[in-house]
């Protein structure tokens, strides 16, 4: 899961290590994803989820409302939050 895909350099790099590795089954989502990331992806991935794949895309950060960073200490916060719900 990534918040946003725009050019998919990254996630390729993640795609490809995985396949190195010898997964059986990859599958990505993400919010958005550009029009020309989407159509590579695809072609890489058993599964592709994205809600939004607008006609112009130029940042990730377009798609947002609140789009501020995250530091460490808060996602682990949440997580733990989370766990403890379970």
């Amino acid at each position: 899961m990534d918040d946003g895909i725009a050019t998919g350099f990254t996630i390729k790099a993640a795609i490809l290590y995985l396949k190195r590795q010898g997964a059986s089954r990859i599958s990505i989502a993400a919010p958005v994803c550009s029009r020309d990331a989407y159509r590579t992806l695809r072609q890489e991935v058993d599964d592709i989820f994205i809600l939004h794949i607008p006609e112009q895309m130029y940042a990730v950060s377009q798609f947002y409302e609140e789009f501020s960073s995250v530091e460490d200490r808060e996602v682990i916060r949440i997580l733990q939050a989370e766990d403890e719900t379970w």
